[in-house]
């Protein structure tokens, strides 16, 4: 988990470092990012297994729904920050595609060169 959240903030800090990238390189960034979402999602799913666990054993154990579920939040805080790290990193990946395909509205009206 850790070396997918590493390679994904690494992603993030080469595209906001510059307002200048080249389409292959945004590319680059674009399927990088979206395949380690993926693969930090199936990490995020197993887990998940485990706090429906926790809320279900501490169910059996006569807590109530919330109670059981403000239990496995504590036992499973890793949920949480992957949800919001993955959301920030969705965003941009939007963002990512959102350049590409203003880089090729550009590069069809002639208002930018294929190397630029």
């Amino acid at each position: 988990m850790e070396e997918l959240i590493n390679r994904i903030t690494k992603i993030v800090e080469d595209y906001n470092s510059s307002s200048d990238h080249h389409p292959q390189g945004l590319l680059d960034m674009g399927r990088n990012l979206t395949t380690s979402l993926f693969l930090l999602e199936k990490f995020r799913a197993e887990k998940h297994k485990s706090f429906e666990a926790t809320v279900y054993s501490e169910k059996m154990n006569n807590q109530s729904v919330s109670s059981a579920i403000n239990t496995a939040n504590v036992k499973h805080p890793e949920l949480y920050m992957l949800r919001r790290l993955m959301e920030s990193a969705e965003k941009v990946s939007i963002q990512i595609n959102t350049e590409l395909k203003w880089m090729h509205a550009e590069l069809l009206s002639g208002g930018i060169t294929q190397d630029g």
